[in-house]
């Protein structure tokens, strides 16, 4: 999961859902895309809007191959392609 640092409820709301599932995930800030290829997937929980680096990485990442799950109102301003 990335956190932008704006944390709010909506956005703990997936990580406790992992965990009851027993899930393995980490948290990860806009600070460590260069850790993307190291998951099959990344969920984008509440974001809001993301920085256009962080976007252009994100891209590259589901290019390569990678799954993103995204919620609620993360990239709707429509900065995905």
């Amino acid at each position: 999961m990335i956190s932008t640092g704006r944390a709010t409820r909506i956005t703990w709301g997936p990580p406790k859902v992992l965990n009851e599932q027993h899930w393995h995930f980490d948290l990860l800030d806009e600070g460590q895309l260069d850790r993307l290829a190291d998951y099959r997937c990344v969920v984008l929980p509440e974001t809001g809007p993301l920085r256009p680096e962080t976007v252009s990485r994100l891209d590259d990442y589901v290019r390569r191959g990678g799954k993103l799950f995204a919620t609620g109102n993360t990239l709707a301003a429509g900065e995905w392609r």
